[in-house]
């Protein structure tokens, strides 16, 4: 159960979005309808069983978080998400269990691997992320994880949507938010060129063997990482603005103004990392607290 106006707004936007990349499209109103049970909409189940595995799995990493638990993810938990995805299915259709036959992946180079392969390839997969999720830079080791996922793609369907739930669910592990991967035409063809890029490394070791940590050297990482990075950013200066009072922010133009900088430099500064804003009606607002300054910067 979510209980915070702003987590909710979080996983709603999870939620819509991730399902839009896979072509369910839906408005904040029809979700909001759905998933509170108050009318039906086109792709109301997609809707509904997505936010349900999403929130439940939530609920479970965030117990994880507060037990002090290993920050991993088992076999148990990625069936799990794919059955609570799926379970209104025809009861012909097997949730939760990997599938039987070879396919190719939309918009994929890669030939995944089939077969008792793909029961190897997540338990590698599981072992992989309870060795390395703690290491180093924690977006570019969801990035490795989600690309690594992503290949093996060990569902007949819905894999995707499973693979950000889990990126999500281990951000929750951490501490952090949820984030929200962009549905847009151009934010998606993004995302599918950061995971074929990621995927280089991967190309060769499928479907003949398992892939030692080594081999992912080959696969550049940075354009996907830079997304998950950039979302996460995103997510956390929302859950910051929205705990100002509106009453106290500026409008963003006037902030800039007074710190030395054009008025038409606030978007330039929020890429940069420089100043968090928030979108209140058509202008975005800040405020003084929220703008940092760099020390060579401040007599711009």
């Amino acid at each position: 159960m979510v209980k915070n106006q702003e987590w909710m707004y979080l996983f709603e936007e999870e939620t819509r979005n991730s399902i839009m990349i896979e072509w369910y499209f839906t408005n904040k109103k029809n979700l909001q309808d759905v998933i509170q049970w108050k009318k039906e909409w086109n792709h109301s189940d997609k809707i509904l069983w997505y936010f349900e595995a999403a929130t439940l799995l939530y609920e479970f990493g965030y117990q994880k978080w507060k037990n002090n638990d290993e920050a991993i993810i088992g076999l148990s938990e990625i069936k799990t998400i794919h059955s609570l995805m799926f379970k209104y299915w025809s009861p012909e259709y097997r949730t939760g269990e990997r599938r039987k036959w070879n396919i190719m992946i939309n918009k994929a180079k890669i030939n995944p691997p089939y077969g008792v392969m793909i029961d190897q390839m997540m338990e590698y997969f599981v072992s992989r992320n309870k060795k390395n999720i703690g290491l180093g830079y924690l977006p570019e080791q969801l990035a490795k994880m989600h690309t690594l996922f992503e290949s093996i793609h060990p569902f007949e369907d819905g894999n995707g949507r499973v693979g950000r739930i889990i990126i999500n669910y281990l951000l929750l592990i951490h501490w952090l938010p949820n984030i929200i991967i962009k549905w847009t035409e151009k934010a998606k063809d993004n995302y599918f060129l950061g995971l074929e890029l990621a995927e280089k490394g991967l190309n060769n070791f499928f479907p003949g063997e398992i892939p030692q940590d080594n081999r992912e050297k080959d696969g550049d990482f940075s354009l996907l990482t830079s997304i998950i990075e950039k979302a996460l950013f995103h997510s956390m200066d929302y859950l910051i603005t929205s705990r100002l009072n509106e009453n106290e922010l500026v409008p963003l133009s006037d902030l800039v103004v007074q710190n030395g900088y054009s008025a038409d430099y606030g978007r330039k500064l929020i890429e940069r990392g420089l100043i968090i804003a928030k979108k209140i009606g058509k202008q975005r607002h800040s405020h003084p607290d929220l703008f940092y300054k760099k020390k060579n910067e401040q007599t711009q």
